[in-house]
């Protein structure tokens, strides 16, 4: 297999596409998730390709927590005396709800191949990488947590 592959030698060409996975698809940075992967070869079979090189990747999290606004109760006592006044009270304070925001991002830039193309024998067969099941998962596509 080729290795150092510069990804700009292949911008111009038709076969090369920058393919973004289906939100909700959680990724980490240390590896590409093999539900990413899967998409990427599902993409290069109904393009009429046969082989696929992966020339480069993206990545990008971008979830945080946000805490919504709280709420301050306040209970006390007031006494009086002539002309004077007291009051004695207790605010406490109460967190607002949190939820997550954000995603995750990831982009992989496939160079595909038919067979027999100069190059395609570096290449990995895409119907091989799916398995003997290919074409039910070509037309049915891949389980995610969102599908």
């Amino acid at each position: 297999m080729e290795k150092n592959i510069n990804p700009d030698r292949y911008n111009n060409d038709h076969s090369t596409e920058n393919l973004k996975p289906h939100r909700g698809v959680t990724f980490f940075h240390t590896q590409v998730s093999p539900v990413t992967i899967s998409n990427r070869v599902i993409e290069t079979i109904k393009a009429g390709y046969d082989r696929y090189i992966i020339v480069g990747q993206q990545g990008q999290d971008t979830t945080h927590l946000v805490q919504m606004p709280g709420s301050y109760s306040t209970t006390g006592t007031a006494t009086f005396s002539g002309n004077t006044g007291f009051y004695e009270g207790n605010t406490v304070y109460h967190p607002g709800p949190m939820f997550v925001a954000g995603h995750h991002n990831q982009k992989l830039a496939v160079h595909m191949f038919k067979n027999g193309e100069s190059g395609s024998q570096n290449a990995l067969s895409a119907k091989e990488t799916l398995g003997a099941k290919w074409a039910d998962i070509v037309r049915d596509g891949v389980m995610t947590c969102t599908s």
